[in-house]
């Protein structure tokens, strides 16, 4: 009997520990879903841990389990907020879910830019020209151009809400649009009319699962090709874009909470109109750009006539990247030198002299092409002929 009553008490007390863990484990999962959310949810965490025990250097050993497990743990919070997030790049928050990650809550093709919600909190997506006709736009003509002329449409949130019903979100904190710019169309990633591009730029604000609201630049469109539009900008080698939305979101963030309503209200709006204005100004030069070299590559007396003839006899030592620009060279005889964007597209020929050349080698403002990167460049140049 004496040996079955300590077998239960080492069973008890092994119990007992066991349940101390768990407790301590559930207090850790605790404080760290504090300090990054109000919201206490119950969670299911799996948790593979390798631990040293009775090791000659504990207190090492012990200091690397606490760190793995806290990595754990701050990990699976991180993936189950984000999981809930109304704040999604690329989206909007769809109040009929109650998701942003739901099918309605991103545009359905290129040219769609955001209308506002459906009574029922549904998000309205409308073909940009659509939506300027409802709007009167007086510039609606230059979508019809060949290519279009890329102009912006401003509205403030509460315009996007106007059709809300209250028990639908329409005085939700969760998500809430303060202002919205859409721009279009623009090409991307080609010149004919498949590649019509709009987007939204919004100034969002959202607070759920969070101790303060958080402000944050949404930039909501799908490429042509039906990818988010950026993640597609992320990629490009011409940065323009990249980096007018890397400042604005810089700029959002700062603004916080410490100014009072009207003063951020202001501010908001004009940092958006920001990015609309300079998204029209990136696409309208290379509009002209292109539209220029594409006379010049028609006037045989100028180095553009040569472009592809140049391009087609270069060797591995004639294309280079120019940094400072972010354009492709290729030089062929007699000093030609011609410069095409990364999709292959003619931008303008020109004829340099020995000396400019050497210049913009010797500063590494031209630095040699990867073998492929030339290839595939080469390629998209030779297969873009002009009808």
């Amino acid at each position: 009997m004496a040996h079955r009553r300590l077998r239960r008490s080492a069973r008890d007390a092994a119990a007992q520990l066991a349940l101390e863990i768990y407790e301590r484990i559930e207090k850790l999962h605790a404080e760290l879903l504090r300090r990054r959310t109000k919201d206490a949810v119950p969670a299911e965490i799996d948790l593979r841990l390798r631990a040293s025990v009775h090791s000659a250097e504990r207190r090492q050993a012990a200091a690397a389990f606490a760190a793995q497990l806290t990595e754990q743990m701050e990990e699976e919070i991180a993936q189950r907020l984000a999981a809930l997030s109304p704040l999604v790049p690329g989206h909007v928050y769809c109040f009929w879910c109650e998701s942003a990650r739901c099918e309605h809550a991103a545009p359905p093709h290129s040219r769609a830019v955001f209308a506002g919600y459906e009574p029922n909190g549904l998000p309205r997506w409308d073909e940009f020209a659509s939506f300027c006709l409802a709007a009167k736009a007086p510039r609606v003509h230059q979508l019809h151009e060949e290519p279009p002329r890329p102009f912006t449409l401003f509205m403030h949130g509460n315009l996007l809400t106007k059709k809300q019903l209250a028990e639908f979100g329409a005085a939700s904190t969760t998500f809430r649009i303060l202002c919205q710019a859409v721009v279009g169309y623009f090409l991307l990633g080609g010149n004919d009319s498949a590649r019509k591009t709009a987007v939204t730029i919004q100034a969002v604000e959202t607070c759920a699962g969070r101790r303060a609201p958080v402000l944050a630049l949404n930039i909501v469109g799908r490429t042509p090709s039906g990818g988010h539009l950026v993640d597609e900008v992320a990629r490009m080698p011409d940065r323009r874009m990249a980096e007018l939305f890397q400042k604005a979101r810089s700029r959002i963030k700062d603004l916080g909470l410490r100014r009072t309503r009207p003063e951020r209200e202001r501010e908001l709006a004009s940092c958006i109109r920001h990015v609309a204005a300079g998204l029209e100004k990136i696409h309208r030069q290379e509009s002209r750009r292109t539209k220029h070299a594409r006379l010049r590559h028609l006037d045989p007396s100028r180095p553009a006539a040569n472009a592809l003839s140049d391009t087609a006899r270069a060797g591995k030592g004639d294309f280079f990247n120019d940094r400072r620009r972010t354009t492709c060279i290729v030089l062929g005889p007699r000093g030609r030198t011609h410069v095409f964007n990364a999709d292959g597209k003619h931008v303008t020929s020109m004829v340099a002299g020995g000396e400019d050349i050497e210049r913009r080698l010797h500063t590494t403002q031209w630095v040699p092409m990867p073998d492929e990167q030339r290839e595939a460049l080469k390629a998209r140049i030779l297969g873009a002929k002009e009808d």
